[in-house]
Protein backbone atom coordinates (compact mmCIF):
# COMPACT_ATOMS: atom_id res chain seq x y z
CA UNK A 1 0.00 0.00 0.00
CA UNK A 2 1.44 3.67 -0.98
CA UNK A 3 0.85 6.12 1.21
CA UNK A 4 -0.40 9.19 0.15
CA UNK A 5 3.05 11.86 0.97
CA UNK A 6 4.91 8.71 -1.29
CA UNK A 7 2.25 8.61 -4.42
CA UNK A 8 2.52 12.35 -4.02
CA UNK A 9 6.05 12.43 -4.23
CA UNK A 10 5.70 10.24 -7.04
CA UNK A 11 3.23 11.93 -9.53
CA UNK A 12 5.52 15.34 -9.02
CA UNK A 13 8.39 13.33 -10.05
CA UNK A 14 7.25 12.54 -12.85
CA UNK A 15 5.70 15.32 -14.08
CA UNK A 16 8.25 17.91 -13.23
CA UNK A 17 10.42 15.61 -16.34
CA UNK A 18 8.78 17.87 -18.76
CA UNK A 19 8.70 21.52 -19.05
CA UNK A 20 5.82 23.31 -16.96
CA UNK A 21 4.98 25.65 -19.81
CA UNK A 22 2.71 25.68 -22.74
CA UNK A 23 3.54 28.77 -24.73
CA UNK A 24 6.86 30.63 -25.09
CA UNK A 25 8.13 30.86 -21.55
CA UNK A 26 9.00 27.11 -20.62
CA UNK A 27 9.39 26.65 -16.74
CA UNK A 28 12.26 24.09 -15.92
CA UNK A 29 13.56 22.14 -13.17
CA UNK A 30 16.69 21.20 -14.22
CA UNK A 31 18.87 22.12 -17.64
CA UNK A 32 19.08 18.74 -18.59
CA UNK A 33 15.53 19.14 -19.97
CA UNK A 34 17.41 21.97 -22.34
CA UNK A 35 20.78 21.04 -22.85
CA UNK A 36 20.49 16.98 -23.57
CA UNK A 37 20.81 15.45 -26.83
CA UNK A 38 17.50 14.02 -26.64
CA UNK A 39 15.50 16.99 -25.28
CA UNK A 40 17.83 19.49 -27.42
CA UNK A 41 16.68 17.08 -30.21
CA UNK A 42 12.97 17.65 -29.18
CA UNK A 43 13.04 21.28 -28.74
CA UNK A 44 14.59 21.75 -32.59
CA UNK A 45 12.13 19.38 -33.93
CA UNK A 46 9.35 21.30 -32.48
CA UNK A 47 10.70 24.48 -34.71
CA UNK A 48 13.69 24.32 -36.58
CA UNK A 49 13.61 28.25 -37.06
CA UNK A 50 12.98 29.53 -33.43
CA UNK A 51 15.57 31.12 -31.71
CA UNK A 52 16.23 30.32 -28.09
CA UNK A 53 16.43 32.01 -25.05
CA UNK A 54 17.91 31.60 -21.05
CA UNK A 55 16.56 34.03 -18.36
CA UNK A 56 19.93 33.60 -15.81
CA UNK A 57 19.89 34.82 -12.06
CA UNK A 58 21.10 33.76 -8.38
CA UNK A 59 18.74 33.80 -5.47
CA UNK A 60 20.32 36.90 -3.96
CA UNK A 61 18.19 38.64 -7.53
CA UNK A 62 15.26 38.79 -6.07
CA UNK A 63 13.60 41.84 -8.19
CA UNK A 64 14.71 39.91 -10.97
CA UNK A 65 12.93 37.14 -10.16
CA UNK A 66 10.21 39.45 -9.27
CA UNK A 67 9.62 40.86 -12.81
CA UNK A 68 10.07 37.14 -14.12
CA UNK A 69 6.98 36.40 -12.11
CA UNK A 70 4.92 39.17 -12.41
CA UNK A 71 6.15 39.91 -16.57
CA UNK A 72 5.93 36.02 -17.32
CA UNK A 73 2.54 36.69 -19.58
CA UNK A 74 3.73 39.78 -21.04
CA UNK A 75 7.07 37.73 -21.91
CA UNK A 76 4.97 35.03 -23.14
CA UNK A 77 3.02 36.96 -25.22
CA UNK A 78 5.69 38.80 -27.12
CA UNK A 79 7.81 36.05 -27.57
CA UNK A 80 5.24 34.23 -29.73
CA UNK A 81 6.48 31.64 -32.18
CA UNK A 82 9.66 33.67 -32.59
CA UNK A 83 11.67 32.22 -29.36
CA UNK A 84 11.51 29.70 -26.94
CA UNK A 85 12.22 31.15 -23.59
CA UNK A 86 13.82 29.20 -20.68
CA UNK A 87 13.55 29.47 -17.15
CA UNK A 88 14.46 27.70 -13.33
CA UNK A 89 11.49 29.82 -12.00
CA UNK A 90 7.68 29.40 -11.52
CA UNK A 91 5.09 31.16 -13.20
CA UNK A 92 3.18 33.31 -10.41
CA UNK A 93 -0.14 32.21 -10.69
CA UNK A 94 -3.48 34.78 -10.08
CA UNK A 95 -7.24 33.18 -9.15
CA UNK A 96 -9.75 35.90 -9.86
CA UNK A 97 -12.49 33.54 -8.35
CA UNK A 98 -13.14 30.16 -7.20
CA UNK A 99 -11.45 27.16 -8.64
CA UNK A 100 -12.45 23.52 -8.38
CA UNK A 101 -10.58 20.38 -6.78
CA UNK A 102 -9.24 19.37 -9.98
CA UNK A 103 -7.26 22.76 -11.19
CA UNK A 104 -5.66 23.20 -7.41
CA UNK A 105 -3.99 19.75 -7.43
CA UNK A 106 -3.21 20.20 -11.01
CA UNK A 107 -1.48 23.67 -10.11
CA UNK A 108 0.38 21.84 -7.22
CA UNK A 109 0.99 18.83 -9.15
CA UNK A 110 0.00 16.55 -6.28
CA UNK A 111 -3.13 14.18 -5.96
CA UNK A 112 -6.55 15.29 -5.32
CA UNK A 113 -6.81 13.03 -2.41
CA UNK A 114 -3.38 14.53 -0.77
CA UNK A 115 -5.50 18.01 -0.63
CA UNK A 116 -8.53 16.78 0.58
CA UNK A 117 -6.40 14.56 3.26
CA UNK A 118 -4.67 18.24 4.09
CA UNK A 119 -8.07 20.03 4.68
CA UNK A 120 -9.33 17.33 6.86
CA UNK A 121 -6.41 16.68 9.44
CA UNK A 122 -6.50 20.63 9.82
CA UNK A 123 -3.06 20.93 8.48
CA UNK A 124 -4.54 24.11 6.43
CA UNK A 125 -7.06 26.14 8.33
CA UNK A 126 -9.40 25.68 5.65
CA UNK A 127 -13.30 24.22 5.77
CA UNK A 128 -14.76 21.71 3.45
CA UNK A 129 -15.98 23.63 1.01
CA UNK A 130 -18.13 22.03 -1.97
CA UNK A 131 -20.81 23.67 -3.94
CA UNK A 132 -24.69 22.58 -4.64
CA UNK A 133 -23.24 19.64 -6.82
CA UNK A 134 -21.06 18.20 -3.78
CA UNK A 135 -17.87 19.54 -5.25
CA UNK A 136 -15.33 21.57 -4.15
CA UNK A 137 -14.49 24.85 -5.03
CA UNK A 138 -11.85 27.25 -3.25
CA UNK A 139 -11.41 30.84 -3.47
CA UNK A 140 -8.67 32.84 -4.18
CA UNK A 141 -7.42 33.09 -0.54
CA UNK A 142 -8.03 29.16 -0.13
CA UNK A 143 -5.18 28.43 -3.09
CA UNK A 144 -2.51 30.47 -1.19
CA UNK A 145 -3.23 29.27 1.65
CA UNK A 146 -2.88 25.56 -0.41
CA UNK A 147 0.05 26.80 -2.42
CA UNK A 148 2.45 27.83 0.80
CA UNK A 149 1.94 24.89 2.77
CA UNK A 150 2.84 22.98 -0.74
CA UNK A 151 5.87 25.00 -1.13
CA UNK A 152 6.69 24.88 2.80
CA UNK A 153 6.71 20.79 2.49
CA UNK A 154 6.96 19.16 -1.05
CA UNK A 155 7.71 21.90 -3.23
CA UNK A 156 11.46 22.74 -3.36
CA UNK A 157 12.85 26.16 -4.74
CA UNK A 158 14.62 26.73 -8.32
CA UNK A 159 18.17 25.67 -8.31
CA UNK A 160 19.44 28.47 -9.15
CA UNK A 161 23.13 27.42 -9.53
CA UNK A 162 22.29 25.76 -12.66
CA UNK A 163 22.47 29.16 -14.18
CA UNK A 164 26.03 28.74 -14.34
CA UNK A 165 26.19 25.68 -16.19
CA UNK A 166 24.11 27.80 -18.71
CA UNK A 167 27.03 30.28 -18.52
CA UNK A 168 29.88 27.92 -18.83
CA UNK A 169 27.27 26.27 -21.76
CA UNK A 170 26.81 29.22 -24.05
CA UNK A 171 29.48 31.69 -23.44
CA UNK A 172 32.99 31.73 -24.98
CA UNK A 173 33.89 34.03 -21.50
CA UNK A 174 31.90 32.86 -19.10
CA UNK A 175 33.68 34.88 -16.71
CA UNK A 176 32.78 38.26 -19.03
CA UNK A 177 28.75 37.56 -17.49
CA UNK A 178 27.23 38.97 -14.71
CA UNK A 179 24.02 38.10 -13.62
CA UNK A 180 20.98 38.78 -13.84
CA UNK A 181 20.59 38.49 -17.83
CA UNK A 182 18.89 37.02 -20.86
CA UNK A 183 21.12 34.79 -22.98
CA UNK A 184 19.35 34.41 -26.58
CA UNK A 185 21.58 31.69 -28.69
CA UNK A 186 20.73 29.34 -31.59
CA UNK A 187 22.17 26.17 -30.63
CA UNK A 188 23.01 24.54 -27.63
CA UNK A 189 26.02 23.03 -29.33
CA UNK A 190 27.77 26.40 -30.28
CA UNK A 191 29.00 29.26 -27.86
CA UNK A 192 27.82 32.04 -29.80
CA UNK A 193 25.08 33.42 -27.65
CA UNK A 194 23.83 37.17 -27.20
CA UNK A 195 23.96 38.22 -23.72
CA UNK A 196 21.81 40.78 -21.93
CA UNK A 197 22.93 42.08 -19.00
CA UNK A 198 20.26 43.73 -16.17
CA UNK A 199 22.17 44.31 -13.25
CA UNK A 200 20.52 47.47 -11.84
CA UNK A 201 17.94 47.52 -14.04
CA UNK A 202 14.49 48.41 -12.55
CA UNK A 203 11.25 47.01 -12.98
CA UNK A 204 9.81 49.64 -15.90
CA UNK A 205 13.48 49.67 -17.50
CA UNK A 206 13.29 45.73 -17.59
CA UNK A 207 9.83 45.73 -18.63
CA UNK A 208 11.40 48.58 -21.79
CA UNK A 209 14.36 46.47 -22.15
CA UNK A 210 12.45 43.05 -23.12
CA UNK A 211 9.56 44.64 -24.67
CA UNK A 212 12.69 46.37 -27.62
CA UNK A 213 14.73 42.88 -27.43
CA UNK A 214 11.79 40.97 -28.37
CA UNK A 215 10.14 43.32 -31.08
CA UNK A 216 13.45 42.77 -32.96
CA UNK A 217 12.84 39.43 -32.96
CA UNK A 218 9.61 39.60 -34.10
CA UNK A 219 10.93 42.13 -37.24
CA UNK A 220 13.78 39.81 -37.55
CA UNK A 221 11.52 36.62 -37.96
CA UNK A 222 8.85 38.44 -40.69
CA UNK A 223 12.42 38.80 -42.89
CA UNK A 224 14.16 35.70 -42.48
CA UNK A 225 13.57 32.70 -43.66
CA UNK A 226 15.90 30.28 -41.81
CA UNK A 227 17.07 30.29 -38.24
CA UNK A 228 20.61 31.56 -39.25
CA UNK A 229 19.08 34.50 -41.04
CA UNK A 230 16.57 35.43 -38.96
CA UNK A 231 19.43 35.68 -35.89
CA UNK A 232 21.94 37.57 -37.97
CA UNK A 233 18.83 39.99 -38.92
CA UNK A 234 17.76 40.28 -35.20
CA UNK A 235 22.12 41.07 -34.29
CA UNK A 236 21.58 43.58 -36.84
CA UNK A 237 18.55 45.43 -35.83
CA UNK A 238 19.79 45.51 -31.81
CA UNK A 239 23.21 46.99 -33.14
CA UNK A 240 21.11 49.43 -34.44
CA UNK A 241 18.88 50.22 -31.64
CA UNK A 242 22.10 50.31 -29.29
CA UNK A 243 24.01 52.87 -31.33
CA UNK A 244 21.01 54.60 -31.10
CA UNK A 245 21.28 54.72 -27.49
CA UNK A 246 24.75 55.17 -26.72
CA UNK A 247 23.90 58.20 -29.27
CA UNK A 248 21.06 59.40 -27.49
CA UNK A 249 22.99 59.24 -24.16
CA UNK A 250 25.77 61.24 -24.93
CA UNK A 251 24.44 63.83 -26.94
CA UNK A 252 26.03 62.89 -30.55
CA UNK A 253 24.61 63.36 -33.79
CA UNK A 254 25.45 61.51 -36.32
CA UNK A 255 25.76 61.51 -39.86
CA UNK A 256 25.02 58.90 -42.40
CA UNK A 257 29.07 58.41 -42.79
CA UNK A 258 29.26 58.19 -39.15
CA UNK A 259 26.30 55.52 -38.44
CA UNK A 260 27.94 53.32 -40.99
CA UNK A 261 31.13 53.26 -39.47
CA UNK A 262 29.32 51.86 -36.16
CA UNK A 263 27.33 49.65 -38.03
CA UNK A 264 30.59 48.06 -39.99
CA UNK A 265 32.68 48.17 -36.72
CA UNK A 266 34.86 51.56 -37.37
CA UNK A 267 37.21 52.93 -35.26
CA UNK A 268 34.21 55.19 -34.19
CA UNK A 269 32.31 51.79 -33.26
CA UNK A 270 35.04 50.56 -31.68
CA UNK A 271 35.98 54.05 -29.38
CA UNK A 272 32.20 53.72 -28.05
CA UNK A 273 31.89 49.70 -27.47
CA UNK A 274 29.43 48.35 -30.17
Amino acid sequence: MVSPDKFTLRVRSSVLRMPEGHGAMQSIRNTGQVFSAHSWNKWVEKNPNRIYGFLICADEHEEFIKYIQKAWRTIDKLSGDVCEIFTLERQEKRYESAVSLKDVAHELQIDKRTVIRWIDTGKIDLDKKKNYRGRYHFSKQDVTKLQAYAEGNLLTPPDRTQCWEVVEKLFKKPSDIILPGLALFQSAYTKEAIYYNCTDLKVAELSAEFQCILNSLKVACQSGRSQNEIFQHFQKIERKRKIRKIAKAVGLKLSPKDFFDLLTGGILGRLIGV
